[in-house]
């Protein structure tokens, strides 16, 4: 039976960059000489100065390889639907898992999983600290775990003595998707992204720490094509 644990974690340091990025008022064009040295923070296309004017390629480009990446669990943002990003749904949110984390199972965790579901004993485990979520939620929705509606962490198998959440199963979350449409309007930007699962509008706003998917709503065959 899967087991809930305590609201408070520990700080954890950095295991990948979470950040989705944030708009500069940069031309891609002229990098900056930090970005020409360090590519993966290259800044967002200037946007143009018109209410509501269309995204221009270079736009796309940048919101489909800052934003809706893998390394970011952007991508995994889109597997679940929501009016709120707080309502994200933490099991397929965290899947895949966190990328870069290395967190390694140990056959003592492995034994005590396999107390709670026997499928640990011969399935893969995914595993995600609290602390790790905390961080990745932070960067993703603006919020920790404590905060968010804890949609799916029933999902989970939770061992206190790690202060760690894990997933039981064989097989992976493909969020790859590609981006049908896209508008701006009233500050935000929505982007209508066609993946494995459904169609989604997912809209983003921009904050102090970057672009952030404040909904993702499924949209008919109709409204995509």
């Amino acid at each position: 039976y899967p087991h809930r644990g305590p609201q408070q974690g520990r700080q954890h340091e950095p295991a990948a960059d979470f950040r989705l990025g944030r708009q500069t008022a940069v031309s891609p064009a002229e990098p900056t000489e930090s970005e020409a040295s360090h590519p993966e923070r290259e800044a967002a296309p200037e946007a143009e100065a018109v209410p509501d004017a269309p995204l221009s390629d270079a736009e796309l480009q940048w919101f489909r390889n800052k934003v809706l990446n893998e390394r970011s669990l952007g991508d995994m943002m889109l597997t679940s639907t929501y009016t709120d990003a707080r309502d994200v749904d933490l099991s397929r949110l965290f899947y895949n898992g966190i990328p870069g984390a290395g967190n390694t199972v140990t056959e003592e965790e492995r034994a005590a999983l396999a107390e709670l579901d026997a499928s640990a004993e011969h399935l893969h485990i995914i595993k995600v600290t609290r602390a790790q979520m905390d961080e990745a939620l932070q960067a993703l929705v603006g919020c920790t775990l404590a905060e968010t509606t804890q949609r799916g962490l029933d999902q989970f198998l939770y061992l206190a003595d790690y202060d760690a959440y894990y997933l039981v199963h064989s097989d992976a979350l493909d969020a790859r998707c590609e981006l049908s449409g896209v508008r701006r309007a009233d500050g935000t930007v929505t982007l209508l992204c066609t993946g494995s699962l459904q169609t989604t509008a997912a809209t983003l706003v921009e904050t102090d720490d970057g672009w952030r998917i404040v909904s993702n709503l499924e949209v008919s065959e109709e409204t995509a094509r």
